[in-house]
């Protein structure tokens, strides 16, 4: 698999084939699409929210919320922030699920 100039991964056939019904299989120099760049930016965005949100809440929400407005110690405040922490990672889920189920998934057109 490669990827072409607009960031859609392509795949190489190593030999033309014809179907049962006689229609053909891309030769080796043409391509396939297999994931759009798009896919793969979204991706790599909710891939980047999933390390960096949780990590960023649990420590944000240690220092800032249960230590200094709530006036925990610090080993009181690691539950909360560690169950911040959980509820972030829940929420990146479910807007990665929204955003999957609610993209547009072009039609193929139908070949003669």
């Amino acid at each position: 698999m490669f990827l072409n100039c607009n960031g859609s991964l392509i795949r190489r056939m190593s030999s033309p084939q014809q179907t049962p019904t006689g229609a053909q299989v891309p030769t080796p120099m043409e391509s396939t699409s297999i994931v759009s760049g798009k896919t793969v930016i979204q991706m790599l965005f909710y891939t980047f929210l999933m390390v960096t949100l949780p990590i960023s809440s649990y420590f944000l929400s240690k220092k800032m919320v249960f230590q200094d407005m709530f006036g925990y110690s610090s080993d009181d405040s690691v539950i909360p922030s560690a169950l911040t922490a959980v509820v972030m990672v829940h929420v990146v889920l479910g807007l990665f699920v929204y955003a999957a189920y609610t993209e547009d998934i072009p039609a193929k057109p139908k070949r003669d």
